[in-house]
């Protein structure tokens, strides 16, 4: 069994391999062209496209521009926001920061931020810091949360460094931290299933006992898909940590696998 089992794992490995090279490289690519058809030639916003197009979410409405660092858009949350207010003459006039943003749809809480206006009869600016504050944006700057930022268009290395900024900066990153090793955990799912498939491809000395071996495989291959992602929502809930998370299911599947060799040996 070894000897037949050992070329087929290397092929899935190498598979594998080649799969995690085109969801890095090229499927970040075609989702960023995916989302510029969508927001710029159907919907005719670029606005919009701008906030899934990098890792760094800029929105335009009027004169206003927004700048958000992280955009949790299941939550209804938003970390980091910068807004900047100028007149027609595209002169800054006021400026607002905000560490912490609720999105409510038209109404944005915002927590722990600082308004700073800008005059021409001053030349220091005048700041005043607040612990909340509501303010009522359009309903095409609501949309923003729609178009939130997906770790689909970004490579492991543009995720990695996207991490490592917003932790700098205090921000929430969880959500991000467990996708990023989900990419990691995910290219593995084709060679878990193929070493738990194995104990499975010998034929047992009994009526049905392919049937049962291919029902079995199915099976497992569902528990494990939606462990999975089980995994995934526990991690992203901070349930258990990032790592954990995403692995676990694969560790369980391999530790599964060792019980079944174990039994066909005896």
């Amino acid at each position: 069994m070894a000897r037949i089992s050992f070329p087929i794992l290397v092929l899935v490995v190498l598979i594998s391999s080649v799969g995690f090279w085109v969801n890095d490289r090229l499927l970040p690519r075609v989702n960023q062209q995916r989302n510029y058809v969508l927001y710029v030639e159907i919907q005719k916003r670029p606005g919009l496209y701008s906030t899934v197009k990098t890792n760094r979410i800029w929105y335009r409405s009027g004169n206003v521009l927004f700048n958000i660092k992280t955009l949790q858009a299941d939550k209804g949350l938003a970390q980091g926001l910068t807004m900047y207010f100028f007149d027609n003459s595209w002169r800054l006039i006021q400026m607002i920061t905000a560490r912490d943003v609720s999105l409510q749809g038209t109404n944005w809480e915002l927590s722990d931020g600082t308004v700073t206006v800008f005059t021409e009869d001053s030349n220091v600016p005048l700041a005043q810091n607040f612990k909340k504050k509501t303010i009522s944006v359009s309903e095409e700057t609501a949309d923003i949360q729609k178009s939130a930022q997906s770790t689909e268009t970004l490579s492991v290395a543009e995720l990695r460094r996207f991490i490592s900024r917003n932790k700098e900066a205090g921000l929430d990153t969880l959500r991000y931290e467990v996708d990023y090793h989900a990419k990691f955990a995910f290219a593995f799912a084709a060679f878990v299933m193929s070493f738990l498939g194995i104990p499975f491809s010998v034929t047992w000395q009994r009526s049905g006992g392919a049937a049962f071996n291919v029902g079995a495989t199915i099976a497992l291959a569902f528990i494990y898909w939606a462990a999975f992602n089980s995994g995934i929502t526990l991690g992203q809930h901070g349930a258990l940590p990032p790592l954990v998370a995403v692995w676990l299911p694969n560790i369980a599947m391999v530790a599964l696998s060792g019980v079944f060799f174990a039994r066909l040996k005896r």
